[in-house]
């Protein structure tokens, strides 16, 4: 028995050494747009009724695609700024942080979204995605900065769990022309709970074309 113990130990010994060293195979992006030129943030405010144009528009929104499992992806990629207070229960030291958030969409979704938007008729496009998720960025992050093993890693994972449900985030968009410009107001993905008011009080403006020619990466 103890012959045989040390037969096993001196096997498992053998496999442990003889295990190679084999980084995470993860996603890696094709193709990726500059950073959407042109994009104000419109918001109404509630206290006077009137509009504003000085909301805080992200260091960065751009489309990037990759394969995954042999299938064609598009991603959104996007800063978005949170933060929280250092004491919670008095609302106090407001602490501001950043990261990089992205939507992942098949590529039906996205051919689906580009014939809508080229119809320009105003009407709401709510595109439901099962893959989103974010990685820490830090504040006056430049969208050169934004593409990362940790940002590939990441998708690579929601890709691996993707799993449709009411509380997946919507990404919400429409297009159409105002006083003879062609325009898209859109939102960053949110949560897709309550989507009855959106696009409504507040939301980004830019281009028709500086939009779409993004989401073809030129």
């Amino acid at each position: 028995m103890k012959f045989i113990t040390i037969i096993l130990l001196s096997v498992l010994t053998f496999d442990l050494k003889a295990q190679k060293r084999e980084d995470v195979t993860t996603i890696k992006f094709d193709s990726l747009s500059t950073n959407l030129p042109g994009v104000k943030r419109w918001i109404q405010l509630p206290s006077t009724g009137k509009w504003s144009d000085d909301g805080k528009v992200p260091a960065f929104i751009r489309w990037a695609t990759f394969q995954f499992n042999n299938q064609k992806y598009y991603a959104l990629i996007y800063e978005e700024i949170s933060g929280y207070y250092k004491y919670p229960t008095i609302q106090r030291d407001w602490i501001t942080v950043s990261s990089v958030d992205y939507a992942v969409f098949t590529a039906s979704e996205y051919q689906n979204l580009l014939e809508k938007l080229s119809k320009k008729s105003g009407k709401n496009i709510l595109v439901r995605t099962a893959n989103n998720g974010s990685v820490a960025g830090h504040l006056g992050m430049k969208a050169n900065e934004m593409i990362t093993d940790e940002l590939y890693q990441s998708i690579s994972e929601v890709l691996k769990q993707s799993r449709m449900s009411k509380t997946n985030k919507v990404f919400a968009i429409n297009s159409q022309v105002i006083d003879g410009k062609d325009i898209v107001r859109f939102l960053r993905p949110v949560d897709g709970t309550y989507t009855s008011g959106l696009l409504k009080n507040d939301y980004y403006e830019v281009s028709y074309s500086d939009f779409i020619n993004t989401m073809h990466m030129q």
